[in-house]
């Protein structure tokens, strides 16, 4: 939806408390000048649902609350990817995980001070 918009600094509000598959897919990818990502609800998420979300977004310094518990194959793949200012890691409550859910979800992510 907004991928590459390097001059976004804003976000829309995002109040799905379910997400679908691919849903969010790369939303914010290479959305260099995002500095504050928007609140994610979710707490059961799909396929997908996060991947790419953030990658590229460079301003960053904290990632959103990541509050779900029910997770899906692939949910948060590569969603902070070389957010190389990242310096806060959300807290990750899922008890349960699946394929690949957290696969690369802070590569790249050089600023990082503490993992979840």
């Amino acid at each position: 939806m907004f991928n590459d918009c390097a001059s976004l600094t804003t976000t829309p509000t995002l109040p799905a408390t379910t997400a679908t598959d691919y849903c969010y897919m790369s939303m914010f990818d290479g959305c260099a000048s995002l500095t504050i990502a928007p609140e994610l609800p979710a707490t059961t998420l799909a396929n997908y649902c996060y991947a790419y979300m953030f990658l590229g977004c460079t301003s960053f310094t904290i990632a959103p609350e990541l509050p779900a518990t029910t997770l899906a194959n692939d949910c948060y793949y590569m969603m902070f990817r070389d957010c190389t200012s990242l310096t806060t890691a959300p807290q990750l409550p899922a008890m349960t995980l699946t394929y690949y859910c957290y696969y690369y979800m802070f590569d790249g992510c050089i600023s990082l001070t503490a993992a979840p």
